[in-house]
């Protein structure tokens, strides 16, 4: 068959063409070199390959045969295009991310924590991430790996919490965290951290609890409620948000912002807060989905706090974020992980000093160190005696 079938129809017609002419004038602008052109799969994927073209001369008279060499680029172009996408995420992301693995030792660290705990990037990488820690926290952080490690119970992977974050001149600060993991069948996994100074955050949300004036210019969602569900208040960002007028909220249960599937069973969460008092929501951060008027849901964290009116009755103040763009990128960058562990190609990553700071599967399959063995070490260790 004529190799045209093997090209895109924009360059297959043109082809016969580019024979012809060269049949003609013999002045070769394919032939001898190397290119990147588009080829075409049987299932019409179109795909890039690098192509170099040889001509044959034939003893017998008969017109040349050509000889063509080519290689899938697609491999190669997925890994750069990961590459430079994982770069820009850790780079350009607002929150102070980081990136550890199951030893404690840190992979990643952008500069958004940078600025959060005053340390440079390659003062942190390759180390424990225990130096981050107060040291009433940072003393069980061992173990505590330790023993998801033995037995994959999940305590604090795939939640939020509290905690407090000591930085390079000694000093804590309140942050929420929020820890994801990356792993697939055969690799050691990887953790990534997100992390917010709620400093500011527990300031304003006081403030704004206190203050309906404050409230009502807040940026984020606040909506107030009593011991029953009823909607009391809510400010403008909730009205932005959702898609309701205020006075289509006042007065109606809290439910109706919800997914049908949370709010069947929201009045029974209210009554047993009621009589056992025991704060699962009250207190804490978590994601929740919430429901617009328009139907379409958004991924939502909120905060619940309660206080009491001059009569001692409960009011519940909640604070909303919505997360989505949030998610996407948590999940963009555990994609983005996950795919340069499952690389078939070693890579390994060095700072100025020759220190290790990062070490693929594929690297310990070609070197035969185990990544624990490597990260934080000289590179030298992988070289041969001059």
């Amino acid at each position: 068959k004529n190799v045209k079938m093997l090209m895109p129809f924009q360059i297959a017609m043109k082809h016969d063409g580019y024979l012809k002419r060269y049949a003609e004038t013999r002045v070769k602008h394919v032939i001898n070199s190397t290119r990147e052109v588009d080829g075409q799969h049987k299932n019409g994927r179109v795909f890039k390959v690098e192509i170099s073209v040889r001509e044959v001369e034939r003893e017998d008279g008969q017109p040349p045969i050509f000889v063509a060499y080519l290689v899938d680029l697609t491999e190669k172009i997925e890994r750069a295009r990961m590459t430079q996408l994982t770069s820009a995420t850790k780079t350009s992301c607002p929150m102070p991310l980081i990136v550890m693995d199951d030893m404690g030792y840190v992979l990643e660290f952008n500069s958004a924590a940078e600025d959060m705990w005053r340390y440079r990037a390659d003062e942190v990488i390759g180390q424990n991430i225990k130096m981050l820690m107060p040291e009433e926290i940072a003393v069980n952080h061992d173990g505590y790996l330790a023993a998801y490690r033995r037995t994959g119970k999940k305590n604090v992977i795939g939640g939020e919490r509290v905690v407090d974050a000591q930085c390079k001149d000694g000093s804590k600060i309140p942050i929420r965290i929020y820890v994801g993991e990356a792993k697939h069948e055969g690799m050691r996994p990887i953790f990534l951290g997100y992390l917010v100074d709620i400093r500011q955050e527990q300031s304003d949300m006081r403030s704004a609890a206190l203050d309906d004036a404050v409230r009502g210019m807040a940026t984020f969602p606040i909506i107030t409620m009593n011991d029953i569900g009823t909607i009391l208040s809510v400010n403008h960002a909730v009205v932005q948000e959702f898609g309701y007028i205020e006075e289509e909220l006042r007065g109606e249960n809290i439910k109706m912002l919800m997914p049908s599937e949370i709010a069947v069973n929201h009045d029974e969460y209210l009554r047993n807060y009621k009589i056992k008092r025991v704060r699962k929501v009250i207190g804490n951060a978590r994601r929740v989905p919430a429901q617009r008027k328009n139907g379409t849901r958004v991924m939502c964290e909120i905060r619940v706090d309660e206080v009491f009116d001059g009569d001692g009755n409960s009011i519940y103040i909640g604070f909303l974020r919505n997360i989505t763009s949030q998610l996407e990128l948590e999940q963009s960058h555990r994609i983005n992980t996950l795919v340069q562990e499952l690389s078939a190609v070693p890579m390994l990553a060095i700072d100025s000093k020759g220190t290790v700071l990062r070490f693929n599967n594929a690297a310990e399959r070609t070197w035969g160190h185990a990544r624990d063995e490597v990260m934080g070490k000289n590179i030298k260790m992988l070289m041969a005696e001059p």
